[in-house]
């Protein structure tokens, strides 16, 4: 081989290296903005899909309490369903044990219940026929955030009178 084919495949691993080197340092720029992007985006499905189905757990609840007592249910507890938040997941309840659904939730996403200054990963949520909470003395609030960045979070609030809201948290830099 010449000397001039030497330098050239000298030249192309530079040039290679010069390469990866920029490209590292651009991704190094762009992971931030990516990560931001991600957490967010999966902390507000994940709200939006706990809202919707507390929202359809007070429904059923309405609509198959007074009902479910000629299909068979032997108590008031079978009668309404209900949502177990659980540490990593929540499931939908019917009565006392069936099992109608299971999530779990996006990874990094957390999601606690808040009373006052303390936070509890199991929360049992469940309404009367009429629609209320059975177990809310005023308020009761769901944080929704990504593990490190409990600011941005979603909070999911049920009033003693059954109202269901969310609340966004900060969205700054």
């Amino acid at each position: 081989m010449s000397a001039y084919g030497k330098g050239q495949q000298g030249l192309l691993l530079w040039e290679l290296t010069l390469v990866i080197m920029i490209m590292a340092v651009l991704a190094a720029l762009a992971f931030p903005g990516v990560f931001k992007f991600y957490r967010q985006a999966a902390v507000e499905y994940e709200a939006e899909h706990l809202l919707a189905d507390i929202r359809r757990c007070q429904s059923l609840s309405r609509v198959s309490g007074s009902s479910a007592w000629k299909y068979g249910a032997d108590s008031s507890a079978d009668t309404f369903v209900h949502l177990v938040l659980e540490k990593g997941r929540y499931t939908t309840m019917a009565g006392n044990m069936r099992t109608l659904e299971r999530h779990a939730y996006l990874a990094g996403v957390k999601a606690v219940k808040e009373d006052n200054t303390t936070y509890a990963t199991r929360a049992d949520i469940a309404f009367s026929q009429e629609g209320t909470p059975r177990s809310v003395e005023s308020m009761m609030t769901i944080l929704i955030y990504y593990q490190g960045y409990e600011q941005e979070g979603r909070r999911i609030m049920i009033s003693k009178g059954g109202r269901i809201r969310m609340e966004r948290g900060q969205h700054g830099g």
